[in-house]
């Protein structure tokens, strides 16, 4: 398959875009993590925590359009003890833990993007809200998440304690009760 000039100048040009991007993203995510290595890595967690401050425009992408229509019909805000959520999601508070440590931010054993990580870091630093996780709870009480676990592994990082989550409102009891 051939490509003509135009493709390959757009692909260059892309391309070329894209290195920049990853170059500049790098340098942000290597200036946190010395931050962090020095412990100097202040940052405030601020959340969006009234449903009419919402912005769902990010969920098109990371969700089908039923579950945002679910979402939207079906779930609120709620603020909740963040490690109870982690335990029951978990299973248990050693695996809370160690998914979601208090005591390491990067950690490649865990799996979490780094550079989604960085992300949240300028976003907050940017003075932004961030969304609550969106989780859920099913029939044997197991914490389903949906969305946001590395804001949650921030937030738990970071020290908070009660953080807003998206919940469906039929579980509001039950989760109430975690």
């Amino acid at each position: 398959m051939d490509f003509s000039e135009e493709e390959l100048k757009a692909f260059r040009l892309k391309l070329e875009s894209d290195r920049k991007e990853n170059a500049m993203w790098n340098e942000k995510e290597n200036e946190y993590k010395k931050l962090y290595d020095q412990g100097k890595l202040k940052i405030e967690v601020r959340w969006k925590d009234n449903w009419s401050d919402l912005d769902f425009k990010y969920l098109e992408t990371a969700f089908a359009e039923d579950f945002l229509e679910d979402l939207l019909e079906n779930f609120t805000v709620m603020k909740l003890d963040l490690n109870k959520v982690l335990v029951k999601h978990c299973g248990n508070q050693k695996e809370a833990n160690k998914t979601y440590p208090t005591k390491r931010l990067w950690d490649s054993d865990i799996g979490r993007s780094d550079r989604k990580m960085t992300k949240i870091l300028e976003f907050l630093k940017n003075g932004q809200t961030l969304s609550p996780p969106v989780i859920d709870i099913n029939e044997n009480d197991v914490i389903l998440w949906y969305d946001g676990n590395h804001r949650a592994a921030l937030a738990r990082y970071l020290g908070c304690v009660n953080i807003p989550f998206l919940v469906r409102k039929s579980n509001i009891d039950r989760l109430t009760n975690l």
